[in-house]
């Protein structure tokens, strides 16, 4: 009798045991972060950062003791990129539902700067993996950026408009938003320093009547056409969706200008917009050809990383991804990083202390030692929060980025060139944005295959006829 009672407790007990282990403990083994950023149906930035996201969530999860056992998940938030309205209810949401440890976000650098304020002021580290107005970070000390700030990228398009197009007159077009002014800003800074000549200059605000829009958008048109080459480069200083539309007029109008942008035109979202359009049908690339992009990450030069990054992508979600997917999951490769380190208790009642923890954790990667090593290269930041990672020049051919063919690439140490002033006097040697750069030229280099014959099984060897090809 004595042995049954016994053997009735131990059930008892491991039937307790397991109740509340899985029901009672679930929460408490699982922790949150948050995404904010366009996430609507018709959003590819907001889709492709979320399944970057998730890709490395579920490469942590897959290892179980990555996290001392835990779970992390992630809890989405739909700003719409609507900066003035949505940024700001939605990041107030995210504090209110008292999930998530962290956040990443936001898209547009506006609605950043707005969901800013709300994160300083609870106490929420936040990182972004795409807003780069300087004034994001700025004065936030819970803000980081997983990305250049649009310093860089403005002056670097200066220096490509004088030093590799040999132009001396440049025409700005923004679109009054807080990526495309402040580039515009930087852009015209720099083009005062290379003695570029500004000969035209237009904003419009982003988010005005479309009608209003496309009369202003016409008269830049005609513009452009009357001044024909003195016209400059054309900087367009706009978001992929503002863009679309001004570039569809300036390359119906055959303006042969070059055409220059920042990071915005360099997203999914930029070619998918010119897709419904009967010339880009008949001709693919007919709008976005010969358009350069200043982007931070151009696939066909990246990393090994990068590369084993991409196909995991595209296995997993059956589509190419493009440099938000990859920064976004960089971000959250850093998060979880500084969440692992930050030894956080990952229970309800210590989220404010864990998030605290987390901020300092993601503060103190601030050199190359301590930097996260990624798809984008290493992560880690200044004493703005922001990454310093590098800036490169694409140029668009059949619907794809491809590396323009010079470069500018940081010296790690001026010391390395034995006449310093003879390299920047002959401008194989570049300063830009304080920093030394090298003039780099990127050699396309290809093989076609006309014939294998001769087969020897026994020697495992063959003949090979084939052609190598060099551009440049």
């Amino acid at each position: 009798m004595k042995i049954k009672i016994f053997m009735l407790i131990i059930i008892f007990s491991f039937f307790i045991w397991t109740f509340q282990k899985y029901y009672f403990q679930e929460e408490d083994e699982t922790i949150y972060i948050a995404f904010i950023g366009p996430t609507g149906k018709d959003s590819t930035a907001g889709r492709m950062m979320t399944q970057g996201i998730r890709l490395y969530l579920d490469e942590i999860n897959d290892k179980k003791d990555e996290l001392n056992g835990k779970k992390i998940e992630l809890i989405t938030y739909d700003d719409e990129n609507k900066c003035q309205t949505k940024a700001k209810s939605e990041a107030l949401r995210i504090v209110e539902d008292n999930q998530a440890l962290a956040v990443i976000g936001h898209w547009y650098s506006s609605c950043s700067i707005t969901g800013g304020e709300v994160y300083k002021k609870y106490g929420m580290p936040a990182i972004t993996p795409g807003s780069v107005n300087v004034k994001v970070t700025e004065g936030n000390e819970w803000y980081f950026r997983n990305i250049y700030n649009a310093s860089a990228s403005g002056q670097f398009l200066a220096h490509y408009v004088k030093k590799v197009f040999q132009l001396n007159q440049v025409t700005i077009i923004h679109d009054g938003s807080g990526y495309g002014s402040y580039l515009a800003e930087v852009f015209e800074k720099a083009t005062e320093k290379l003695n570029l000549e500004v000969k035209n200059k237009w904003a419009f605000e982003y988010g005005d009547d479309p009608k209003n829009k496309e009369m202003i958008f016409k008269n830049i048109v005609k513009k452009l056409k009357q001044d024909g080459e003195s016209a400059g480069a054309i900087l367009l200083a706009t978001q992929a969706n503002e863009g679309i539309p001004l570039v569809k007029l300036i390359k119906d109008a055959s303006i042969q200008n070059h055409i220059i942008s920042g990071s915005g035109f360099s997203e999914q979202t930029f070619v998918y917009g010119f897709k419904t359009f009967p010339k880009e049908k008949a001709n693919p690339g007919y709008y976005t050809n010969d358009i350069y992009v200043a982007t931070p990450l151009i696939f066909d030069t990246a990393n090994e990383k990068a590369q084993r990054f991409k196909e995991k992508y595209h296995a997993k979600y059956n589509e190419e991804p493009d440099w938000s997917a990859a920064y976004a999951y960089d971000t959250a490769m850093v998060l979880i990083k500084a969440i692992k380190q930050a030894k956080i208790t990952g229970i309800q009642e210590s989220l404010k202390t864990d998030r605290a923890r987390i901020r300092d954790v993601l503060a103190s990667f601030t050199n190359i030692h301590d930097a996260v090593e990624g798809t984008t290269g290493f992560n880690y930041f200044n004493e703005n929060r922001d990454a310093q990672k590098p800036v490169a020049i694409g140029v668009y051919k059949n619907q794809n980025i491809v590396s323009a063919l010079t470069q500018f690439q940081a010296m790690r140490n001026p010391n390395e060139i034995s006449d310093l002033e003879a390299a920047l006097q002959k401008e194989r040697v570049l300063i830009i944005n304080e920093k030394y750069m090298y003039r780099t030229n990127v050699v396309y280099t290809g093989i076609k295959i006309n014939e294998i014959s001769d087969f020897d099984i026994n020697n495992l060897t063959f003949s090979l006829d084939f052609h190598m090809w060099f551009r440049f």
